[in-house]
Order: structure tokens, then sequence, then C-alpha cells
């Protein structure tokens, strides 16, 4: 399958991972009023693009296609057990299980291959983060490194502007716009992310931590975290 078609098939908004469900503590701070615009959505994105994807879930996303082309699932389910221990909020703890779950059921589903199947088996009732699933699948499936990184947060960053256009709301035009402008972020994050191990990696975003915490006791709630 040609490279570009299997990137768009796996971060595309349709691919059922449930992530459209998720606003990762977004909501929160739309509650709150500190985001209410276009201009405030794009400050949060270029954070979450910074601290989230490119120190954390990047550098797992890159130990998980490792992991897989060594052919080592024990390591393997070792991080992503470090993963959900680095999630301090008991949503994006269930936020990442929810999509990698669903995202590695379905890849199970469409595709024959006993490495994605095996570790399914073996880590689905614990937890499967989304990073992992998709660093796995994406080695798999023979996808090349940087371009599958490049779609693993494209995706993330495309759920989250999907969340806003009902939160804000943002019209289309705009939306567009906003992953527009978010290409040269993510750019810079998998630069970021590919030559950093997992002992360079952190979690370190209190105000997005304190987001997701607060979210579950919101009075009204259109999303899951």
């Amino acid at each position: 399958m040609n490279q570009r078609l299997l990137n768009l098939l796996l971060a595309g908004g349709t691919f059922p991972t449930g992530g459209f469900s998720q606003s990762y503590g977004l909501e929160t701070y739309v509650f709150d009023g500190r985001i209410d615009s276009c201009e405030t959505f794009q400050q949060f994105l270029k954070v979450y693009i910074q601290r989230i994807l490119a120190r954390c879930e990047g550098p797992y996303f890159c130990a998980a296609y490792d992991c897989s082309a060594r052919g080592d699932l024990e390591r393997l389910s070792e991080i992503n057990k470090e993963l959900t221990a680095m999630r301090l909020s008991s949503e994006s703890r269930a936020a990442s299980h929810r999509t990698g779950k669903s995202f590695l059921r379905i890849i199970c589903a469409i595709c024959e291959e006993e490495r994605i199947a095996g570790f399914y088996a073996q880590n689905v009732k614990t937890g499967i983060n989304y990073p992992i699933a998709f660093g796995l699948t994406a080695e798999t499936l023979n996808m090349e490194k940087e371009p599958a990184l490049e779609a693993f947060f494209y995706s993330e960053i495309n759920n989250l502007t999907q969340a806003a256009l009902k939160l804000i709301p943002l019209g289309n035009a705009q939306a567009q716009e906003v992953l527009l402008h978010a290409l040269d972020d993510i750019d810079a994050a998998v630069r970021k992310a590919l030559p950093s191990g997992l002992e360079e990696a952190d979690n370190f975003c209190p105000g997005l931590d304190i987001a997701s915490i607060r979210h579950e006791a919101l009075p009204v709630r259109l999303y899951m975290s």
C-alpha cells in the first residue's frame, strides 16, 4: 500500500479510535473562559505539541517503533506500562487506553499480523496507550518512522481541532487554518522527538494535568476527558 495512503488511513479523522470523544483537558479551559477564540486555541495547541507530543508521546512512539523492529514485545509491554504511570490524571490514562485499545483492535481485525495480535492479547486487560499502539503498527506495516510519527502527531492535533469546532466554536475555515499553521510546530516536534531517548522523556505540563483532573467535576461535559 502507498505510504501516504497508509498514513492517511491511520491518522485520518474517520479512523474509529474514539479520539473524537476526547478533549484532553481542552473542555476545562473553554469552561473557564481561557480558550474562547481561534487565537487562544492556537496557543493551547502550540503548548500541547511542544510539551506533550514532542517531549512525551513522541519519544514513546519512537521507542515502541524500535521495540517492534527488534521483535521485543516484552520491552514493548514495559514501556507501555511506563507511559501509563507517567499520566497523572485518571481521565488522561483512560483516554489514551480507550484510543489505543480501539486502534489496535481494528488493526487486528483488518491485518493478520501475529506481533500486533500477540501484543494486543497480552496487554488489553491492563491498558494499551495510543502512542504505543501506533508505533507498533507503523513499524509492523513497514511505514517509515519519520512520516509515521508525523501522521501520529497530526491525528492528535486533528482530534483536538475537531473538539474545538464544537467547544469554542471555530468555523470550518478557521479549523483548517489552525491545522495548516500547526504543521510547522508538528515538524519541529518530530525533529525533537526522533533523536530523544526515553531517559529524556517527561510529561511535565501541570496546567494540563490540573485541567484534566478538574474536567470530571465540570457541571456540563461534552467530552470524556
